[in-house]
């Protein structure tokens, strides 16, 4: 029996998939990674990644179209490599479970909780 490879995926490394600036050598070894290995994630991975693609959004680094597709992907990651969803955070109506995530945490901010 085979023991899979698990090792901490950061956000920023997650990031640095998206962001074409970003990219670098240790980023795309972490990806690779994931074809035999298995990622786990801090607990504030989607909030930390949500966060950082609204703000990329805000700052024309990525539209929303793309934002979405990325999102998705991550969300199918979230799933599939690191074996985890996000289905508990998912709000009737929402487009994806880290928009929800995003949604809930202005909430929070304006209703000072």
């Amino acid at each position: 029996m085979s023991a899979r490879n698990e090792f901490v995926l950061d956000g920023s490394v997650t990031m640095a998939w998206y962001f074409a600036d970003e990219s670098n050598a240790y980023a795309d070894a972490v990806l690779t990674a994931l074809e035999t290995g298995r990622a786990v994630v801090p607990s504030l991975w989607p909030l930390e990644v949500a966060n950082t693609v609204l703000v990329g959004e805000r700052r024309k680094r990525s539209t929303e179209a793309q934002a979405a597709v990325w999102l998705g992907i991550l969300e199918m990651l979230a799933r599939e490599a690191l074996g985890f969803g996000f289905d508990a955070g998912i709000r009737a109506g929402s487009q994806s479970p880290f928009s929800s995530l995003v949604c809930n945490s202005s909430e929070n901010r304006s209703s000072g909780g």
